[in-house]
């Protein structure tokens, strides 16, 4: 973050109600990191909210997920939403190495990003691959994540 043009801005508090009060297309990237507990914010990742996202992203930029979990694969379900937004969206799973796991207590994650589909494109060269969205779409009427849930895991 040293050689950023400008300062990262970390917002905390509850995710839709923060974003509400930004201007439109005023950040660069928004980085949504809540849902690696075992009570995940499922208001989070409807396809209302990731339009309200998307509206104060600017041309360019992509969200990011920290979509970490045991108990659940949102990835499907927020792949499946974006895909319904027309949005792509993009997995990468993280596994440290045993130096990162004694240097820095370092743990596997999974990450998604979600952007306009020139904008995601750019991720696949990095590794980051296309999600299987077979889950059904979130919304606000309907947010039930228990549809995946991780029978074993």
């Amino acid at each position: 973050m040293h050689d950023a043009p400008r300062l990262p801005a970390t917002i905390l508090g509850d995710g839709r109600i923060s974003v509400q009060a930004l201007p439109v297309a005023s950040l660069d990237a928004l980085v949504l990191d809540a849902f690696s507990s075992d009570s995940v914010p499922p208001h989070l990742l409807t396809s209302e909210a990731i339009e309200s996202y998307m509206r104060v992203l600017r041309p360019g930029a992509v969200l990011a997920f920290n979509l970490s979990n045991r108990y659940y694969d949102l990835s499907t379900a927020v792949g499946a939403t974006a895909r319904h937004l027309g949005l792509d969206a993009l997995r990468r799973d993280y596994v440290p190495d045993a130096a990162a796991i004694e240097s820095h207590g370092a743990n596997s994650s999974t990450w998604m990003v979600v952007g306009q589909p020139a904008d995601a494109s750019r991720f696949v060269a990095m590794g980051w691959a296309p999600v299987d969205a077979v889950a059904p779409v979130l919304t606000d009427d309907y947010p039930d994540i228990t549809r995946v849930l991780i029978w074993n895991p």
